[in-house]
């Protein structure tokens, strides 16, 4: 069965080839194409979403992943205009008379460069094309941002923007538009990263320098990228540096950072290697109670870049991190992420880019216990091969297809005694497998002068194997209802199978549809609506609001079906006095089926069999975004809101149960009822600039206790439906200012001073409120747990 879908799969792509794969003769309308690579004038390294565009034809691309890009345009005298965020934008008249490469290299603001004009950048509204419900952020901008304890953080920058959320102060990972955080599919150099935080959700674990690229998709998702809910974080790291050695890091309170690249073979060959590492562990050593006591984590990113040919490219990059947390040798906690990827780029002409990656990917999470006597160990290993193409049909017409298929090996727990005296039992959870392949087509068509679709489809399939062995239930159900207390109970099996090795256990296939449109009103404004189905066959166990590192991810099977999501939006884009200032609303419709909810009281640490404490329900969420940005002069930055609902819901199964919280939507946990977010960045002359940010959002849902019963003598407190409390609002403000001193113009080692303060009037935000009995006056009390209150930092960035 799996041979013959897999032989459906190469089958489409083997048609998509022979149909679009081949050279399209423009002679016969007098057009040429026009393809090349655009770089970073200093380093070489490729520069993806470069705006490539036209203005007398009203016609443009943009450069892919690689800084490839490819476009039909007539005969004759040609005025050509490139910009990209944070370089200097080009306009240029060019000669064509045939077609041909024509390679460009971009100059940071500040440069200077002969024989063409230079104009300023402008971050101006994305008008020509429908993509819609996707931001970028430079890294430029994202290392000015004022954070905790002056670390630069790539996931904390993301939370300004609109629709993007997370559970507050010190917690892991993000929510979008009120999906879970794992719902989110993040991507480093197309590796699958499953913890997204060091420091249990203090930090992220990108390191700033390495990082080239970032886009943040949350709706009108490409159909090329799959497995996930709600959104796609999708990173590249850099390449390297072609043209000369470098060197560039920084010193903080917290970590330092060291990254060094430059040429193998001048033009050529490059490499890049960075790490990072904490240090705050080192001050405990001097503590005589705190000596024994480890706190730290570090992590590093590789890449080697060989340019064969004007054709072909190679490209091999890694990452390994980890966290490391130690309590007098009795207690040890180990876990992070490591990836590995191998890429070869392919011009099979001027008008068809591939590109085909076998990529590693592995979670891994370790905790030793010494003073119970046992080890355990969990984690999540994936192989993933896709082969992509990108077809620059005509100036009208480009088409994306490819294919992909990732292997899981899931490990949900191992036990072993730590010593042959603990009296332990080994004991293995378990293994789960799965294999999940899927096949995509999308088309760009630009209809007319006004109006541009992108229609795409993706089939996905996923299948649960074996070596497992799998509970039997009476009627097929692990989760029943006990009428007499009104509660959801664990059901006993009444027999288990086993399945061989790569034996079917269970599976799935899907078609997932892809539609965005956009009609230019004018040069200066559009309208945009898009609807993307995602399909996401793994589930995270956890019933935190956040992700924590000992959360384990599982595949769907015979009783934890897959989410099915549907998101619709529809948006206004205008572009302000020639794009200093745009303006962006969004409005969305989210709703996905088969959402995994948990019964109350499901204990899910070590759990074998998981199936008993969960069931089936489904979210939806709605919302408002606005964002108002001034891209242009000394003062920039934007204002982001907003307005929101995020719902969940598991209703009754049949007449005599209830159903979780009574069957009744409530709040989900990443309910943020209103978002507002505000930065702004300020360069006040060569050597200060400063920059402030300032978040308000509504508290988090939560369950207060809403009446208690004594049982033996003591107070246990009860809880009425489910999440119709909130912690109290959630707001700071934060500064910062960078100094770089006037001597870094003449010398080869530059340096910068960045000085911040988090949480500038030191606000006590919610992490969480407990209640307990006052021991004075016998009453009840609540009590909140805050992590911050004002926070100062410094910091040393240099590069030579």
């Amino acid at each position: 069965m799996i041979t013959k879908k897999l032989s459906f799969l190469f089958s489409l792509l083997f048609i998509c080839l022979n149909t679009f794969g081949q050279n399209n003769d423009d002679s016969i309308n007098q057009k040429i194409t026009l393809s090349g690579i655009i770089t970073d004038l200093k380093n070489n390294e490729t520069l993806i979403g470069v705006n490539i565009y036209f203005p007398e034809l009203k016609i443009g691309t943009t450069t892919n992943e690689y800084g490839f890009y490819s476009i039909s345009v007539p005969k004759g005298n040609q005025k050509i205009n490139i910009s990209y965020i944070g370089y200097q934008s080009i306009e240029k008249d060019i000669v064509l008379t045939k077609s041909n490469k024509m390679n460009w290299a971009l100059t940071e603001n500040g440069e200077i460069l002969d024989e063409v004009v230079i104009k300023d950048n402008q971050g101006k509204a994305n008008i020509r094309t429908p993509e819609m419900s996707v931001n970028k952020l430079s890294i430029s901008a994202i290392k000015k941002m004022p954070v905790v304890l002056g670390e630069v953080d790539v996931i904390k920058s993301i939370l300004l923007l609109p629709g993007v959320t997370n559970a507050g102060e010190g917690a892991s990972g993000f929510n979008v538009r009120g999906g879970g955080a794992d719902q989110n599919l993040i991507l480093l150099d197309e590796a699958t990263i499953y913890n997204s935080s060091h420091v249990f959700g203090f930090f992220s674990v990108f390191n700033p320098d390495a990082i080239k690229d970032l886009k943040l998709y949350k709706g009108g998702i490409p159909a090329r990228f799959g497995g996930r809910a709600s959104s796609v974080l999708d990173i590249y790291q850099k390449d390297g540096n072609s043209n000369d050695f470098h060197v560039n890091g920084g010193i903080g309170l917290i970590s330092s950072r060291l990254l060094a690249e430059g040429p193998i073979v001048k033009d050529n060959a490059s490499f890049l290697i960075g790490g990072r590492a904490s240090y705050a562990h080192l001050f405990l050593k001097l503590s005589e109670d705190q000596k024994n006591n480890s706190a730290y984590f570090y992590d590093l990113n590789t890449k080697l870049s060989y340019k064969i040919n004007d054709n072909n490219s190679l490209y091999l990059s890694g990452y390994f991190g980890r966290d490391v947390f130690a309590i007098n040798k009795s207690f040890s906690n180990i876990y992070g992420n490591t990836t590995l990827n191998l890429r070869w780029n392919h011009l099979f002409s001027d008008k068809l880019f591939s590109n085909l990656s076998l990529i590693y990917s592995d979670y891994y999470y370790g905790l030793d216990l010494d003073f119970v006597g046992f080890n355990w160990n969990s984690g999540i290993t994936n192989y993933n091969i896709k082969y992509d193409f990108k077809n620059y049909i005509s100036d009208n017409f480009k088409l994306n297809y490819g294919v992909n298929g990732i292997y899981y090996n899931f490990n949900p727990g191992t036990i072993k005694p730590s010593t042959a005296e603990s009296g332990i039992n080994p004991d293995q959870l378990d293994r789960k497998y799965a294999f999940e392949p899927a096949v995509y087509i999308e088309a760009e068509n630009k209809l007319n002068k006004k109006i541009t679709v992108v229609y795409g489809l993706r089939y996905s399939l996923f299948y649960r194997l074996g070596n497992s062995t799998i509970n039997l239930y009476e009627n097929n159900n692990p989760v029943v209802f006990n009428s007499d207390f009104q509660i959801y109970e664990k059901a006993t099996p009444i027999g288990s199978k086993y399945y061989g090795k790569n034996k079917t256990i269970q599976s799935f296939n899907n078609f997932e549809p892809r539609l965005a449109i956009s009609f230019q009103l004018n040069e200066e404004q559009a309208v945009k609506a898009s609807y993307n189905r995602m399909i996401q066959y793994l589930q995270l166990v956890s019933n935190t609001s956040s992700p924590t590192p000992l959360d384990v991810w599982m595949p769907s099977d015979n009783y934890v079906k897959p989410q099915i999501a549907d998101q619709i939006a529809i948006g206004y884009f205008k572009n302000i006095q020639n794009g200093d200032y745009s303006l962006e609303i969004e409005s969305f419709y989210k709703k996905i089926k088969n959402r995994m909810d948990y019964i109350d009281g499901a204990d899910l640490i070590a759990n074998d069999a998981i199936e008993q404490v969960v069931l089936n329900g489904r979210m939806r969420s709605y919302g408002l975004e606005l964002m108002f940005k001034k891209n242009e002069g000394r003062l920039n930055g934007w204002i982001s809101y907003t307005l929101s609902r995020s719902e969940q819901q598991t209703p009754a199964r049949t007449t005599e149960e209830t159903g979780i919280n009574y069957g009744k939507w409530y709040n989900s946990a990443y309910d943020k009822t209103h978002n507002l977010a505000i930065t702004s960045a300020y360069k006040l002359n060569e050597k200060w600039d400063f920059g402030a940010n300032f978040i308000l959002q509504s508290g988090q849902p939560v369950s207060y206790p809403d009446g208690k019963y004594n049982y033996l003598g003591v107070d246990v407190p009860s809880y009425g439906l489910r999440n119709r409390n909130r912690l109290p609002a959630y707001h700071h403000l934060d500064i910062s200012a960078t100094l770089t001193p006037s001597k870094n113009k003449n010398r080869n080692w530059k340096g910068e001073w960045v000085f911040s303060i988090y949480n500038l009037y030191n606000r006590m935000n919610a992490a969480s409120m407990t209640f307990r009995q006052n021991t004075d006056t016998a009453a009840n009390e609540a009590v909140k747990t805050s992590i911050f209150g004002i926070v100062p930092a410094v910091s040393y960035n240099f590069k030579f």
